[in-house]
């Protein structure tokens, strides 16, 4: 059956109950419109290569997802490339062993995110933010204005930083299908990030005592509870906390030691505990499953595995306002313990190696001392100040000093 296809024509056209109909367009000879006795409606183009008799067919889609205008303007495209002698089909064979962005996701966390200390971390945001809107988009088919398309939309619900990090992630990915042979370009190459905004939120003494007096009453898992305030008695990273381990911790000593492989920088640390960091320790004993973490999920129990920091930062953001403080994240909690250090008169080097910061200039090359009777010394000052803070008499700095000179 031949006819020029209208919208009209095409919404309303249907086949026999017992065979499928076929319509050849008038307009554009070898488009066809294919509909079965279910009422599914498929655009195909029907063509000979230059040389061969054989008659070939491709696909084009589905009505409506693929309008007729669409269709008309894609077998227009497809007899330019037969002009080309560029055959259709094996166009699409090639399009069709591209990999999807799901697929590259996973052989780059195979091939390269596996093998490093962020890799999982990583592996989750491609996987949380990523696949979703384009996991099922072919690899070659992403464009720069997909990716900026994402990153706006993940920015306009206010999450900036979770697009810069993102951006850093895609980046590195579309080099690593460059690399693969997958892409001949990024196409995001030289595309810019948003400036950030370094965050400078540190607690005060009265939002301080609210945080520590109030964190087990809001309704949070003890073991979320007990995380948040070792990272503000230890002054360690979210991370390295979530992912304390038993075996780390030297209870006799007071000592926790933070393995490279789990350490922001590589390089081992020795962490002095203090007795509150103790006392919160001998608390997690009591709820924590028995094995490796110090932290196990409650949510993954028989997986064992730890909290994840995003666990902490969805805490505090449902319960902040039952502290009765602003809002705040858990890394905040570690600059609020360094500049408490500062207003301790903590020694500046002192209070860097607490936080695992490298020393700076020639010091980095020449002072290889450990400092951990200096850290030891400098946590428990820390440790009689927040006692002391969150206790009935609470005494001013210059007291505090005074008590402790």
């Amino acid at each position: 059956m031949k006819q020029e296809l209208s919208e009209l024509f095409v919404k309303n056209l249907k086949a026999p109950a017992d065979k499928r109909l076929e319509v050849t367009d008038t307009k554009i000879p070898g488009l066809t419109l294919r509909v079965t006795p279910a009422g599914k409606k498929t655009f195909s183009f029907a063509y000979r290569m230059p040389g061969n008799k054989t008659k070939q067919r491709v696909q084009i889609g589905t009505y409506p997802a693929v309008s007729i205008k669409d269709a008309r303007d894609k077998a227009i495209e497809i007899m330019a490339d037969i002009r080309k002698n560029i055959d259709p089909s094996n166009q699409i064979r090639k399009l069709k062993k591209e990999p999807l962005v799901k697929d590259l996701v996973q052989e780059f966390y195979d091939r390269e995110l596996a093998s490093k200390k962020s890799g999982a971390e990583m592996y989750r945001l491609l996987s949380r933010e990523l696949v979703p809107e384009l996991g099922n988009r072919k690899v070659s088919s992403i464009t720069r204005r997909d990716v900026v398309k994402l990153l706006d939309k993940i920015r306009d619900r206010g999450s900036p930083i979770t697009a810069n990090r993102l951006h850093g992630r895609l980046s590195r990915m579309f080099n690593f299908a460059c690399e693969r042979g997958i892409l001949d370009a990024s196409p995001i190459v030289r595309l810019r990030k948003t400036p950030e905004q370094p965050r400078e939120r540190v607690l005060n003494d009265d939002e301080i005592k609210n945080f520590w007096t109030r964190i087990t009453t809001v309704g949070l898992h003890p073991l979320t509870s007990i995380a948040l305030r070792l990272i503000l008695t230890t002054a360690q990273r979210p991370g390295e906390v979530s992912n304390m381990c038993w075996n780390e911790i030297d209870l006799d000593a007071r000592l926790w030691t933070i393995p490279a492989e789990k350490s922001k920088n590589g390089r081992a640390h020795t962490v002095p505990l203090n007795s509150m960091s103790v006392e919160l320790l001998s608390e997690a004993n009591k709820y924590t499953v028995k094995g490796t973490y110090v932290f196990s999920s409650p949510a993954q129990i028989q997986s064992k595995k730890p909290i994840e920091v995003r666990t902490l930062s969805k805490s505090i953001s449902r319960k902040y306002y039952l502290l009765g403080i602003q809002k705040f994240v858990p890394h905040d909690l570690r600059r609020t313990a360094r500049t408490k250090f500062a207003e301790l008169s903590i020694n500046d080097v002192v209070a860097e190696r607490i936080l695992n910061h490298s020393l700076q200039g020639i010091a980095r090359v020449y002072n290889h001392h450990n400092y951990i009777d200096e850290m030891k010394t400098a946590l428990q000052h820390w440790d009689n100040y927040l006692r002391r803070m969150i206790g009935e008499n609470i005494i001013d700095l210059k007291s505090y000093m005074h008590t402790i000179a």
